[in-house]
């Protein structure tokens, strides 16, 4: 019977089990507890950083304005760490003229790892934030055109907004953050105010002033004659300076920018419908012949007003200023409720032509002419940045007629003003441009950041894009307009004034 007994392993199951419960529970409860330790060391680096920089940004505002930085990074610590499983056991702060670090230690009570002997575990972290010298200026060049009409322009408003209300809320100081606001289409608008000016081509000097007319005439003049005032776009300077920002001189009249002219386009009985026919011809013979004859603006006292209805989403009235009803540029200001009513302007319609915003979104940037509120390049501590978004790819309407397309900033397509190999709406040239005028963009020391909205399979489109950008980590690619905001704020982040040292 002993020996049967000693043979027979029938109960040892039950045995066993009850040995191995305890170590059991305390694996599988581990598991529990080290994601409860985890959140609360997530949360503790948060409410650190968060300190950090709160004293770092007291110390910008000056002691007697912002209060003392150590005082300001515990407030900011106490407000942020609401972690419910974590005691705080050591919190220390130091502070000086250009840093704040924050020291802490949390302890964590074990829900299951007790009954392995293990009651807390403890977490530290530590985070440094430098004040910097460092003044921002950024030239937020932005796509209005037709397709960013609805949704996207209102998500577009409220992102961009958000990314400035986010800038001016850790950049402190006078004149350390400046933005520029570059709307733009087929063509940008430099703003009405600026004829004049003397970088404007006032005096149809430049070999692009007379491209439409077979006999010199004045731009300017003739929109007195009609009594129409120019709405303030420019077209596209000849190369090499249409991707440069050389400054415009008056002893090199290719250097200045030549106003806007809708030409009048062919009458009807030329076999073709144009968009912009707004006074007799005068005369037969090809498209060509007809836009171009001068004596018409001559013979014509008056001008057809009545609105165009050439485009479906495009009801204006037909005239020189035609096409030009993209908002006003808004140089380098430090003024955010300036740069915010600029934002809430912008309205959708025209063209893609990204090099043109490129273009001119550098020379927001740009110390020189036309526009001089940049810092000159090379300054200590200062830092210029692009942020382009675009929704789509080049494009400039094309179609069989003599001009072989639309008026835009680099004039009628037939023109070849881009270069000969046009493609479908001059996609191929623009595209080459784009690229053109971000190397040089880059070349200057200037950071670009990119963002293609709702591209879908448009790889090509992409490539230009991350090309274009500083590097591959400077492109974003939101692929609902929903990822827009989220997109703004992670650049917002990623440029702010205070940057974590650990």
């Amino acid at each position: 019977m002993l020996g049967g007994l000693w043979g027979d392993t029938r109960g040892n199951t039950m045995v066993t089990f009850a040995v191995m419960l305890v170590p059991l529970m305390g694996v599988a409860g581990g598991a529990v507890d080290y994601n409860r330790v985890t959140a609360a060391r997530v949360t503790l680096q948060d409410a650190a950083d968060a300190a950090t920089i709160a004293g770092a940004r007291a110390i910008e505002l000056g002691r007697t304005v912002g209060g003392d930085p150590a005082t300001a990074a515990r407030q900011s610590f106490e407000a942020n760490f609401t972690h419910r499983d974590a005691k705080i056991t050591r919190f220390a702060v130091a502070a000086d003229k250009t840093q704040v670090t924050v020291d802490a230690t949390v302890e964590v009570k074990m829900l299951f790892l007790g009954i392995l002997g293990i009651a807390t575990m403890e977490q530290s972290v530590r985070s440094e934030s430098q004040v910097s010298t460092t003044t921002l200026e950024i030239a937020l060049t932005l796509d209005n055109t037709g397709s960013m009409d609805g949704t996207r322009m209102a998500t577009l408003k409220s992102a961009s907004n958000a990314f400035v209300d986010q800038l001016a809320r850790q950049v402190v100081g006078e004149d350390r953050l400046k933005f520029a606001v570059v709307p733009f289409s087929a063509f940008v608008n430099v703003g009405p105010k600026y004829r004049g000016a003397p970088w404007i081509d006032n005096d149809a000097r430049s070999n692009r002033a007379n491209s439409n007319f077979n006999a010199a005439l004045n731009r300017f003049s003739l929109y007195d004659k009609f009594a129409i005032a120019w709405p303030g776009c420019v077209e596209t300077r000849p190369s090499p300076y249409d991707t440069t920002d050389a400054v415009p001189d008056a002893a090199k009249p290719d250097t200045l920018f030549v106003p806007s002219f809708w030409p009048d386009e062919p009458d009807r009985s030329a076999g073709y419908s144009y968009p912009n026919d707004y006074i007799p011809d005068h005369i037969g013979g090809g498209d060509i012949a007809r836009l171009i004859n001068a004596s018409k603006y001559n013979l014509a006292t008056t001008i057809d007003r009545s609105n165009s209805t050439f485009f479906s989403n495009y009801r204006r009235p037909k005239g020189p200023d035609f096409g030009c009803d993209i908002t006003p540029v808004t140089p380098l200001t430090a003024s955010i409720p300036t740069v915010k009513t600029a934002l809430d302007a912008m309205k959708a319609f025209g063209s893609t032509n990204i090099p043109e915003g490129l273009a001119w979104g550098w020379r927001m940037l740009s110390p020189e002419m036309p526009f001089t509120e940049g810092r000159s390049y090379g300054t200590k501590d200062n830092q210029k940045i692009i942020v382009l978004m675009t929704d789509g790819a080049n494009s400039i309407s094309t179609y069989g007629t003599g001009t072989a397309g639309q008026y835009s900033s680099v004039d009628y397509p037939y023109h070849d003003y881009t270069g000969p190999t046009r493609g479908k709406n001059l996609r191929t040239n623009l595209d080459a441009k784009a690229l053109e005028v971000c190397s040089n963009i880059k070349a200057k020391g200037i950071e670009i950041f990119t963002i293609g909205l709702e591209l879908g399979t448009d790889t090509t489109a992409k490539d230009l894009l991350a090309a274009c950008a500083t590097d591959s980590g400077h492109f974003y690619d939101a692929v609902e307009v929903a990822q827009l905001s989220p997109i703004f704020d992670k650049i917002a982040q990623r440029i702010g004034r205070l940057r974590l040292a650990r």
